[in-house]
């Protein structure tokens, strides 16, 4: 059973080994926002992936130059995804639904595997998340969106697997929506 001391020590900033100006922060802040007003910025959460896959293809492909265009043609590329994902908001659903299964698979997996879950797992979450999350997530909202953020937080602490950091950061930020700010939308 672990202790307290090794439940909380992924609060300390100084165990975190990156600085202020690694992309990890953002993600943190984000992950952060979710958690607390997470249904109510339901148009982030819908054009995140977009955005996401947007800055990721271009940073991918871009042309080398200046820091500068690089970083506004990741930006402008990422807009036209977010945009996209604005428009085609059943497929951002889908990938927001299949991005959230697959994360907890990633996290419940070893646990449940003994450590080795199977290479097909992660295929079979995103399917069901891609399937069944559009039918529920309007009810669900508030937990769905702690749940993002949480899975957010844990990947840019290097902590996915980590079961307690989920569940203390999904609950708290279900607790803070429903009952403290009021149900989102």
């Amino acid at each position: 059973m672990p202790e307290l001391k090794d439940l909380m020590e992924w609060m300390d900033p100084s165990q975190w080994g990156f600085g202020w100006m690694d992309a990890r922060v953002l993600v943190i802040l984000i992950g952060g926002a979710l958690i607390v007003a997470g249904g109510r910025m339901y148009r982030l959460v819908l054009v995140s992936p977009g955005f996401v896959g947007g800055v990721l293809l271009s940073h991918h492909y871009a042309p080398s130059g200046s820091d500068g265009i690089k970083l506004a043609i990741c930006i402008g590329v990422g807009l036209v995804g977010a945009l996209l994902m604005h428009l085609m908001e059943q497929a951002a659903l889908r990938l927001l639904g299949a991005a959230m299964a697959v994360g907890l698979a990633v996290a419940f997996g070893p646990g449940l595997f003994d450590g080795s879950p199977p290479w097909y797992l992660n295929y079979i979450a995103g399917a069901i998340g891609a399937i069944g999350f559009p039918a529920i997530y309007q009810r669900s909202l508030p937990l769905l969106t702690s749940l993002a953020g949480a899975m957010a937080i844990a990947w840019a602490l290097g902590r996915q697997a980590d079961i307690w950091i989920l569940a203390i950061l999904t609950l708290s930020g279900a607790i803070i929506q429903t009952f403290i700010s009021g149900r989102a939308r």
